[in-house]
């Protein structure tokens, strides 16, 4: 198999756009398992957002293609972006692209991770929107009516929880990311960290979602199914 490669997942990701524009099912069909299968084991490397926009919106549904595929495509892409958001120095980086794509499932992870980095994170954000500030605030209050708390958990390479800090192993702070790039910069896990990066074998949210499970916060393992709700439906109190 060949090495991880953005390059390489967004040329492929590029057939796979052109094949669904000129309804060749054959050659989206291949582009596509070739993409989600690379992304999947090679589940340390996270792509681009402009990558995984691509594949993404190479998923959706055609009339050409039965529904049953488009939609295992669909959730694997989910699935392989959540992955990507908790390697990511920077989570905000891809909130545009989910959020053009429509996809609120993609969006509520990413204002959890967004939340756990810290108020220094969210203040340098330049680029987001009062709207979305106004939903992560209705976040934090129905996280914390499920008895979830937002600060940054143990950094993994001092023995934490795999997947509870952004930091991600540097002593640079939140702000510092922000200002070092606007992309989201992913890095290979040391090896004393590679047998827990295997594929979550517990009970996901409680929809089929595939073989491939994001690797989550162990905050919101049993809540991943109800973020969207947290987010985005659950009326505010004050209203």
């Amino acid at each position: 198999m060949s090495p991880p490669s953005d390059q390489k997942w967004r040329r492929v990701a590029g057939v796979a756009a052109v094949a669904r524009a000129y309804e060749c099912t054959a050659i989206l069909q291949w582009a596509v398992e070739f993409v989600l299968k690379d992304l999947e084991v090679h589940r340390l490397f996270g792509p681009s957002a402009n990558t995984l926009a691509t594949i993404h919106e190479a998923t959706g549904t055609m009339p050409s293609l039965a529904t049953d595929i488009t939609s295992r495509w669909h959730r694997r892409i989910q699935e392989v972006w959540c992955n990507t958001i908790t390697l990511c120095r920077n989570p905000a980086s891809t909130l545009n692209a989910a959020q053009e794509l429509q996809d609120d499932f993609i969006v509520a992870h990413i204002y959890f991770y967004i939340l756990t980095i810290g108020d220094a994170y969210i203040t340098a954000l330049q680029d987001i929107s009062l709207e979305d500030r106004r939903r992560m605030l209705y976040g934090v209050f129905g996280l914390s009516r499920r008895g979830v708390s937002l600060g940054a958990q143990p950094n993994p390479r001092s023995g934490g929880d795999f997947n509870s800090t952004s930091n991600f192993g540097t002593s640079e702070s939140p702000v510092d990311k922000v200002h070092e790039s606007k992309s989201c910069q992913t890095h290979e896990l040391d090896s004393s960290l590679k047998a827990a990066s295997q594929p979550y074998s517990g009970q996901d949210s409680g929809d089929e979602r595939g073989s491939f499970t994001a690797r989550v916060d162990s905050r919101i393992t049993n809540l991943r199914h109800k973020l969207v709700e947290i987010f985005f439906q659950e009326p505010w109190p004050l209203e």
